[in-house]
């Protein structure tokens, strides 16, 4: 649990206080007590890369799906936890400041 979530081939990365919990666990078929980043897995088990579109309140994340080889990075609409990247040297970096 946690902000760190290793599910088989989805990790993620989180900095989430999802807003929609019990909501979200009852379209998802899960658990509301699913900490936020393993919800986040889960949404994106569901809906793929439109899973942002299904959550409610301050978040930002990265989501690797080994499988596919795709990684996706969200934040909330309203920019409540920030989400930077750049990429250096072949890498791309992230977190939730610059520098």
């Amino acid at each position: 649990g946690g902000p760190v979530m290793l599910d088989g081939d989805i990790t993620v990365v989180a900095d989430a206080r999802l807003a929609n919990r019990a909501g979200l666990a009852a379209r998802l078929g899960t658990p509301a007590s699913l900490p936020d980043a393993a919800a986040i897995a889960a949404a994106y088990r569901r809906w793929g890369s439109e899973c942002a579109a299904h959550l409610e309140g301050a978040y930002a994340f990265a989501l690797w799906d080994a499988r596919a080889r795709r990684l996706v990075c969200a934040r909330d609409v309203a920019g409540i936890r920030p989400l930077c990247y750049r990429i250096e040297d072949g890498a791309l970096r992230f977190a939730q400041s610059p520098g």
